[in-house]
């Protein structure tokens, strides 16, 4: 009897239906399988999948595309034709090059580089750098670097100011 009053009866079961009532709970939590999910949600994303790769393909066959017309367009940057160059000038990234062998000052150099329409080179990246110095032969030739006094900023030949920052 519990504190109210109210008797429990135990159950009376023999070992036999135990024994049984234990083989049937081990065999349906050992046969029964996990409820299947619905499949009504799956299915729902499968045609925006294969859209989203069908317009991704063609975007990125697009890009490629205009990628291979553009640089067939678009002619390399790094030699010029022998014909864009007057003879004995060579031609690298879009600029013509003269290494003379008349030795004179700055200014002389500058003078000679006007009568051609030309300045002395400005040198805008380390490519540029790396082409002077490989084609510049052993005596030292002028670039197109200047400035009036130790005061002032230096300057290039066509007046960009100098950025030690190629």
């Amino acid at each position: 009897m519990d504190r109210m009053g109210n008797s429990f009866r135990k159950p009376r079961h023999n070992e036999e239906q135990v024994g049984d009532m234990l083989h049937n709970v081990s065999n349906q939590v050992l046969t029964e399988q996990p409820p299947a999910l619905p499949l009504a949600g799956a299915k729902n994303w499968f045609p925006f999948a294969i859209g989203f790769m069908a317009v991704l393909s063609i975007i990125i066959s697009l890009v490629v595309a205009l990628a291979v017309v553009a640089s067939k367009h678009h002619s390399s940057p790094l030699d010029l034709p022998a014909a864009a160059c007057p003879d004995d000038w060579i031609g690298y990234r879009g600029k013509c090059y003269l290494f003379s062998k008349a030795q004179g000052s700055w200014n002389e150099g500058q003078s000679t580089c006007s009568s051609l329409n030309a300045s002395l080179a400005v040198i805008d990246t380390l490519q540029d750098l790396d082409f002077l110095q490989q084609h510049k032969g052993s005596p030292a030739c002028w670039i197109g670097l200047w400035r009036r006094d130790p005061a002032q900023p230096w300057k290039w030949a066509d007046g960009t100011e100098f950025n030690n920052r190629l």
